[in-house]
Formats: C-alpha cells, sequence, structure tokens
C-alpha cells in the first residue's frame, strides 16, 4: 500500500489556461431564418483552440433543434474567436479543448407590442 503525499513538489502544474481576447455573438446574428421561425435553443458546442489561438474543429454536441442556429454558431465562433492560448509549466502555448454552449433566446420587442 501506498503511503501518499511525502513529496516535497506543490503539485501545481504551473501553466496558464486558455484566455478569450475577443470574440462574442449576439442578438444581431440571429438567423432571419430563426427568427422568422421563432426558433430559440441552446447549441452544445466543442471545439479546439490550436497554439495560434485560433478556433478548429468546431462540431455540434447538442442540437439546439434549429439547424440555422446549430450551423450558425460554430460558423461565427471559428471566425470571430481568437484566443490567448493554453501554455505548459514552460510557457509553451499546446492546442486545448473547449466545451460550452451557446444560448439562442428571442425576446419580444417591447415597442412593437406598444402599437
Amino acid at each position: 500500500p501506498g503511503t501518499g503525499g511525502a513529496g516535497t513538489g506543490s503539485g501545481g502544474g504551473g501553466g496558464t489556461v486558455l484566455r478569450l481576447l475577443k470574440g462574442r455573438i449576439d442578438n444581431g446574428d440571429y438567423p432571419r431564418a430563426a427568427v422568422d421561425a421563432g426558433q430559440s435553443g441552446t447549441v452544445g458546442l466543442r471545439f479546439v483552440v490550436g497554439v495560434d489561438g485560433r478556433v478548429s474543429d468546431c462540431r455540434v454536441t447538442r442540437s439546439s433543434g434549429s439547424a440555422a442556429l446549430d450551423d450558425v454558431t460554430c460558423r461565427l465562433i471559428r471566425q470571430r474567436f481568437r484566443y490567448a492560448p493554453s501554455r505548459d509549466a514552460r510557457g509553451r502555448p499546446y492546442a486545448d479543448v473547449v466545451m460550452g454552449e451557446q444560448v439562442w433566446e428571442l425576446y419580444d420587442d417591447p415597442e412593437k407590442e406598444g402599437r
């Protein structure tokens, strides 16, 4: 049996995690077809951030139920998002995987309701 934890190290890796530098998705990006159809939903996704901070290999892991919303999400993330890449303890950048979601919600326009 092991005796556990007798080492002198701190246990920390000493590297840094990736950090979003720029890029966002907002209501102006809502696909017209999805607006017209009254579609909303949450897109689950997974993508790779390379050593250059660019997004590649974006995949929908959970559909919103709308092909228009699913398709535009990865396209916009690849086009717009840039990261400071993850770095190891020696400061060397490495590719990392991001898993997340994009919520698309339609809101009523208060100005239209008042007419």
